[in-house]
């Protein structure tokens, strides 16, 4: 691995985090009861093998600068979780056979030495980017942590790594701390940690009610919040991002004027997730992560840093990290994505009237623009509905309306 000089990464380059050690962590397999055959666990280490090896052979790592995961100190976890919880999971880890630290989130025999490796990983990376030693920082480690509430472990989380890395910036003087969570999953751990925290802005585009179950809703008076919820439709596809992004997710951020910005990138949002019904493509997600990297680049020297969290397709989900690499150094790979093609034909990739009533919600809570108010969203979804029907000239309605006018 070396520097890199790319236009993203800057002189300092982009730091990458990795150990092999990662990839022994045993979330046990699935199983909900007696009707359900045993199989492997969809948090399998295949997933996250795969995506370090397609960054080696498409020669992404070159552009990357090693940094060596550490240990994270008890009083580190403690910035977040409770003092029963962390001696929960060390005893856990102690037993033969480990156990469960919360909901769905094992932990296998001598799983505690990972878990604080993988939050150590984040750590280490926060403090890179804050000597200056990098610029910003890819940290491909595991277990992952933005389900992990404070005294509990959850969705295959154990401890929370962005959380933790998050208030270890702040303790060495970046006050102002971002997290885009980008998961299909609602970051439920991090919301716990960002509210009523006036110098915390977490953001979370996800699926609707996909999991944890009755967490990650529009919050109505988000305007005077620092918790930001996007709870997209099952279904949305490179459209609707791209205007969540554009509406909501980018004027947040810069309205908020972070000194540092945390992303939970899972790419369970790919269109071949088997734990999600979203449409994303590895060029939707590197199309993301270059437009928050300018945020930072634009508003904090760049710092920035990427955790990662879910995606759970073997085959896919190394072409999302792959991109999003590539956007923080700034380089494109030799590396091409055949799945693209497939992926970018399905029907209803555009935005939909469901998926822009939603953002146009947030939008209009939060203050953004012309963005339309709930009811007004409503009325539009049905006019293209409307317009959308078979054999409706809409050029000819549209002069119509115009002409009455209704427009």
């Amino acid at each position: 691995m070396a520097q890199s000089d790319g236009e993203n990464g800057g002189s300092a380059g982009t730091g990458y985090v990795f150990e092999q050690l990662y990839l022994w962590h045993e979330p046990g397999s699935v199983s909900f009861d007696i009707w359900t055959q045993p199989g492997e666990h969809w948090e399998a280490a295949e997933t996250k093998h795969r995506l370090h090896a397609l960054l080696e052979v498409s020669g992404a790592l070159d552009d990357t600068t090693r940094i060596r995961a550490r240990e994270a100190k008890r009083e580190e976890l403690l910035y977040f979780h409770t003092e029963a919880y962390v001696d929960k999971v060390a005893e856990i880890s102690a037993r033969e056979r480990g156990g469960d630290t919360g909901e769905m989130a094992r932990l296998g025999n001598e799983g505690w030495r990972i878990a604080i490796l993988s939050c150590g990983g984040v750590l280490a990376a926060v403090e890179a980017i804050h000597a200056k030693k990098v610029r910003n920082a890819y940290c491909l480690v595991r277990p992952p942590g933005h389900h992990a509430e404070p005294d509990q472990g959850m969705g295959f989380c154990i401890f929370n790594n962005i959380v933790i890395g998050a208030l270890h910036a702040r303790r060495l003087g970046h006050r102002r701390i971002a997290v885009v969570d980008f998961d299909i999953h609602h970051g439920n751990g991090t919301e716990t940690a960002a509210k009523d925290d006036q110098d915390f802005l977490f953001i979370s585009l996800h699926q609707d009610n996909n999991y944890p179950i009755g967490r990650g809703a529009i919050i109505e008076d988000e305007a005077g919040q620092t918790t930001i919820n996007i709870p997209l439709p099952p279904g949305s596809g490179v459209g609707a991002y791209e205007y969540a992004m554009t509406q909501a997710v980018l004027p947040a951020l810069r309205k908020f004027d972070p000194d540092f910005i945390f992303v939970s990138a899972g790419y369970d949002g790919a269109f071949c997730d088997p734990l999600a019904r979203m449409m994303l493509t590895s060029e939707a997600f590197g199309g993301m992560a270059r437009q928050i990297i300018e945020v930072a680049n634009t508003m904090c020297e760049g710092r920035i840093l990427f955790a990662h969290e879910g995606g759970y397709s073997k085959e896919y989900s190394p072409f999302c990290g792959l991109a999003v690499v590539e956007a923080l150094t700034g380089h494109k790979s030799k590396a091409e994505d055949g799945f693209l093609v497939e992926a970018n034909a399905w029907a209803y990739q555009a935005l939909q009237p469901s998926q822009r009533a939603v953002i146009d919600r947030v939008a209009s809570i939060l203050g953004f623009g012309d963005a339309l108010s709930a009811t007004e969203s409503e009325a539009l979804a049905e006019i293209e509905k409307l317009l959308a029907r078979d054999g409706v000239d809409r050029e000819k309605l549209l002069g119509k309306l115009h002409q009455s006018g209704l427009v």
